[in-house]
């Protein structure tokens, strides 16, 4: 795929809203290019020099640079959100990513952000670039790292569940159960092929009630875990964060996790990838387990409702994702399929040991 500069005039109108936020005159160097594509987020790669912002410093006699002008003198990155999503999504989430920095969580920091379209025609955020590679495409270029990051990946998430709630920004006191059921009801419709799946997940929340509350990612994927050459690592993307049940969260990690398609037309290589992301399963579930236990029943009514949800959203994102990325539908809808075989599953397992 290519990725594109960012279109000149959109690029002038973010110079000249940083010029307006720091006081000086910056230029943007690098220019801002596309790094990466989803499916309501495009993320741009940029830097901003200028006078005292610690990368290019004036010659003459002057303070030192303040942290704020240091800070922006960092590598960088522009998440823009597509038009059609509210401000109150980009709100949110550069909210939990300041609420996490403050309690020195390792995510990246928010400089700025504007949920309204007037500046740049779109809501966006401007943050430092998590340093590094992601664990998923560690993990694919070396399916021997999978013990050790599965490990980090692991030790994360555990520190994530035992983060303090209070402040957690937009915190609701309903069940996350009861909103997600709610939510994916609006989602995925009424119709014939889910009503049976609504009513099973219905009956039996019971079991994930009450919730002992948490911050959850929501989203916490290989993809969105950033590691450094120094093996320091960051979380990135919280669009979905929330204050929920941790099962919840490793349940969702866990479902994406085993039904990814693996895109590898090489015989021995996909092979290995298999295996490597078997061993890397395993090793974040047993490490998580041995620091924070798990209750396994509710973990499989969790496991049920995370891939009825994202069977659900696969299917209804597909033609979009063709549209927008250079992929293939088939690796799509074996997953889809992947996803059907594991909900039946887990209900299954779950009735089983009722």
């Amino acid at each position: 795929m290519t990725y594109a500069a960012l279109p000149e005039p959109t690029a002038a109108a973010l110079r000249s809203y940083i010029e307006e936020r720091l006081g000086r005159d910056v230029r943007l160097d690098p220019p801002p290019r596309e790094i990466a594509r989803g499916m309501r987020t495009d993320v741009y790669a940029l830097g901003v020099v200028g006078e005292q912002l610690g990368t290019e410093l004036s010659s003459g006699p002057s303070a030192e640079p303040s942290d704020e002008l240091g800070t922006w003198s960092k590598p960088l990155v522009l998440r823009l959100i597509a038009s059609d999503q509210p401000g109150s999504a980009i709100e949110h989430e550069t909210a939990a990513y300041r609420f996490l920095h403050d309690l020195a969580y390792p995510v990246p920091e928010v400089l700025a952000s504007e949920s309204s379209g007037e500046v740049l025609g779109q809501p966006f955020a401007i943050m430092e670039r998590a340093p590094g590679r992601s664990i998923q495409q560690m993990a694919i270029r070396n399916p021997m790292t999978a013990f050790r990051l599965a490990t980090a990946f692991a030790d994360a998430h555990v520190a994530l569940h035992r983060l303090p709630v209070d402040g957690f920004p937009g915190r609701r006191e309903d069940p996350s159960v009861e909103r997600q059921i709610e939510s994916y009801r609006g989602w995925l419709g009424e119709m014939e092929a889910n009503r049976e799946t609504f009513a099973w997940l219905e009956a039996r929340k019971s079991a994930v009630l009450p919730e002992e509350p948490a911050v959850t990612h929501n989203n916490y994927i290989p993809a969105n875990a950033v590691v450094d050459n120094k093996g320091r690592l960051q979380l990135i993307d919280w669009a979905g964060a929330d204050i929920g049940d941790r099962h919840g969260d490793v349940a969702d990690a866990l479902v994406f996790m085993r039904t990814e398609p693996i895109r590898e037309p090489d015989v021995l290589r996909s092979l290995a990838r298999r295996i490597g992301r078997s061993v890397f399963v395993r090793r974040y579930l047993s490490r998580y387990r041995q620091q924070y236990p798990l209750d396994m029943q509710r973990l499989r009514y969790w496991e049920a409702l995370r891939a009825f949800a994202w069977r659900g959203t696969v299917s209804a994102l597909l033609p979009t994702a063709l549209e927008r990325h250079d992929i293939t539908r088939d690796p799509y809808e074996r997953q889809i399929v992947s996803l059907d075989q594991y909900l039946r599953r887990r209900q299954r397992e779950f009735d089983a040991a009722t």
